[in-house]
């Protein structure tokens, strides 16, 4: 249940032992997420009942200095090297005067640190600037690229259908060439299956001319052999 000082309860686990405490409904002040915006640390002793900021718990837990270090850390019932920023006084147990003088502490801590996340908001807005400027240049750079490569991309697809075409051009001429030698070669197989023919009937022509001419040799010799006999005497 949440009590009038508007507070609720929490479990921290803290060198191995359990505790059961209540923290104040509130989220981190920003001087303990920036703890070196202020070097008006206060310091304390041993025995002091303070009360420890746990980021786990989501608020502060009770807890008694034991001895401060030799590095400006704490030594407490809950842990060892507590920074001091995470340390504070319980509220409750202050008086009206120390409470007004730490609230006071307090707001001019706030202030310091509200002044340092300023700072840092303005440092990570410049850094933000920045990169969103070299990520327009970038995307700038780019896009140029992406077109170079896309226009490279177009005239190289053009090119190989330019040659596609010249390739289906060269492939229909050789078809057509095929296709003419192969009529040429019939028809030289054809001239040369009639001129065999002509040869053959060429040679039974010559061999029947040099028959005759071998009968009419005979016949011009036969007479020429009758002319030379004496002529017979009448009876």
């Amino acid at each position: 249940t949440q009590s009038t000082w508007g507070l609720k309860p929490f479990w921290l686990k803290a060198n191995g032992d359990f505790l059961a405490t209540r923290c104040r409904q509130q989220r981190p002040a920003p001087h303990l997420l920036l703890s070196s915006c202020s070097s008006t640390m206060p310091v304390y002793k041993a025995g002091d009942s303070l009360e420890y900021y746990s980021e786990r718990a989501g608020g502060h837990v009770p807890c008694e200095v034991y001895a401060m270090n030799d590095d400006g850390t704490y030594s407490t019932d809950i842990g060892d090297r507590i920074p001091g920023h995470l340390l504070r006084v319980n509220p409750l147990e202050q008086s009206p005067e120390e409470l007004a003088r730490n609230l006071e502490e307090q707001r001019l801590h706030d202030i310091e640190a509200e002044r340092a996340l300023e700072v840092l908001a303005l440092q990570k807005q410049a850094e933000l600037d920045e990169q969103r400027e070299s990520n327009t240049v970038s995307e700038r750079a780019l896009e140029a690229k992406v077109q170079e490569l896309t226009l490279k991309a177009n005239l190289q697809y053009q090119e190989c259908s330019n040659l596609e075409a010249k390739l289906r051009q060269e492939q229909a001429e050789t078809a057509r060439l095929t296709k003419a030698l192969e009529v040429d070669r019939r028809n030289i197989s054809d001239a040369i299956r009639d001129l065999t023919a002509d040869a053959a009937a060429l040679r039974l022509d010559i061999k029947g001319v040099r028959d005759q001419t071998e009968a009419v040799s005979l016949a011009t010799a036969e007479i020429e052999s009758r002319r030379a006999l004496p002529c017979c005497v009448v009876q």
